[in-house]
């Protein structure tokens, strides 16, 4: 069984009916992009919060941001994990890590199996591999790697039991395809979450 975040959480009808669902995790896109479509203010992400049943974890993604922007989300207990989506290196993560009392996510562009050892030797807790754009080639994740990982990308019920029979990720994060015109589909992401966490139900 892998854990499952849902991405992108945008509106109090969508924690809602994850409230109902409990998957794992939820992610807020967070930042000083306002062009994203599912990014939200730091009100926004606190009153999300506060309705969010607690069993579900809220992930703050950010993406080339200073260290005291997101500290602010950790310090208001918006958040309880930190991912990082931007060009951030280690120094930054070690920053981080002291002033943030939370897990770190960092999003790994692999293009080869050597991509992803490098990455393990980053001081996160987590990596995540792919994009929410294009599927990631599963081909290049090593049989070796140690370090839990998220995995994203053209994940859907179509594909993710197989995906997770495959490389056996931490935690699967989907977005785009539990959307029906914009927003989370309640049936959908129902769905991908069971399938997520029954995937050996065949």
């Amino acid at each position: 069984m892998s854990k499952i975040m849902i991405c992108g959480i945008t509106h109090s009808s969508e924690v809602s009916a994850l409230n109902r669902l409990t998957p794992d995790y939820v992610g807020f896109v967070l930042g000083s992009d306002e062009t994203s479509p599912r990014r939200i203010s730091h009100s926004k992400a606190e009153d999300l919060k506060q309705k969010l049943k607690s069993s579900v974890q809220a992930v703050g993604i950010f993406e080339n941001e200073s260290i005291d922007f997101i500290e602010s989300y950790c310090d208001n207990d918006i958040i309880d994990l930190v991912q990082l989506d931007g060009d951030e290196d280690d120094r930054y993560i070690l920053e981080l890590s002291r002033r943030v009392p939370v897990p770190i996510i960092k999003t790994v562009k692999a293009k080869s199996p050597q991509d992803i050892i490098d990455a393990e030797k980053l001081h996160c807790q987590y990596l995540r591999l792919g994009s929410f754009d294009k599927a990631f080639n599963l081909d290049i994740i090593p049989s070796t790697v140690t370090k839990p990982f998220f995995l994203a990308g053209k994940l859907s019920a179509e594909n993710i039991r197989d995906i997770i029979g495959k490389v056996r990720p931490y935690c699967v994060d989907v977005c785009a395809a539990v959307e029906t015109d914009g927003l989370k589909d309640a049936e959908k992401m129902k769905i991908v979450i069971e399938k997520a966490h029954r995937h050996d139900d065949k």
